[in-house]
């Protein structure tokens, strides 16, 4: 969790991860993590949590629907290595 601002709206709750390991989804593990993240969010006076998860997880977006999340955007993500080694800046 992180607190994020940017231009286009009020500062904001970020959760930067959260993975749980493939034998574990379904039995409830991610939801603790994820009401730690609200409470985190409310104690920093923060009223909206995002996170992100990639568009062919269809289990964990049902999982955050349940939790009463929703779908604000979807976008593509564009990433440029900037030297042949691979050990630059990531835009």
């Amino acid at each position: 969790m992180y607190r994020s601002h940017v231009l286009q709206t009020e500062p904001f709750a970020e959760v930067g991860g959260l993975a749980v390991d493939p034998h574990h989804r379904g039995d409830g593990v991610g939801r603790g993590p994820l009401e730690t993240a609200e409470q985190w969010a409310n104690t920093n006076g923060l009223i909206v949590i995002r996170l992100r998860s990639n568009i062919v997880r269809s289990n964990a977006h049902r999982f955050y629907e349940r939790r009463s999340c929703s779908v604000e955007k979807t976008f593509h993500t564009f990433v440029k290595q900037v030297n042949e080694s691979g050990s630059g800046a990531v835009v």
